[in-house]
């Protein structure tokens, strides 16, 4: 099936503050800038209309979480059967979760990155891993699809920091 690739932003928010000591993305840039919303949604329903598809995979690092109140309410009112894919931050919280779903978010990718915290502290991801077990229940309980990552091989890391998550 078809779908439409977009783009609503570059950089990353979180890489600004604390890059992520494993992410290359961005070279040598992390700034993040996105576009007005209004030109976002405006852009997205145009390109389906256009194009008879409602299929959409948008390729930013990261949600602007700017359109948690502003572009995901205008596609949640649009009346279009959107079907979207974001990257996220793993943070959200369940209500977010149901206004990504109410958007026509269906699929979401969130640096997961790994579930034991030590081992998140050493990746510098400002996430602990009970945060990372809540967003893969909150996202599951909305109803909306999670593809998510386990990187492992970090220098300081030790068997122990996994056999928590294994038990």
């Amino acid at each position: 099936e078809p779908k439409l690739v977009v783009e609503g932003a570059r950089g990353c928010w979180w890489g600004e503050k604390h890059h992520c000591t494993f992410c290359g993305l961005n070279g040598s840039s992390m700034q993040f800038r996105s576009k007005p919303p209004e030109a976002f949604v405006a852009e997205v329903l145009g390109l389906a209309r256009r194009h008879r598809i409602l299929d959409f995979i948008v390729v930013d690092n990261i949600l602007d979480v700017g359109y948690l109140d502003t572009a995901l309410p205008s596609f949640a009112r649009s009346g279009y059967d959107l079907r979207l894919h974001f990257e996220v931050k793993a943070n959200l919280r369940r209500d977010q979760f149901d206004l990504l779903r109410d958007a026509g978010v269906v699929q979401v990718q969130p640096g997961i990155e790994n579930l034991s915290t030590r081992v998140l502290r050493i990746m510098d991801k400002g996430i602990s891993g009970c945060q990372n077990v809540r967003a893969l229940r909150d996202a599951q309980s909305a109803g909306v699809t999670m593809t998510w990552n386990y990187l492992y091989g970090f220098p300081g890391e030790r068997d122990e920091d996994y056999t928590a998550v294994i038990d």
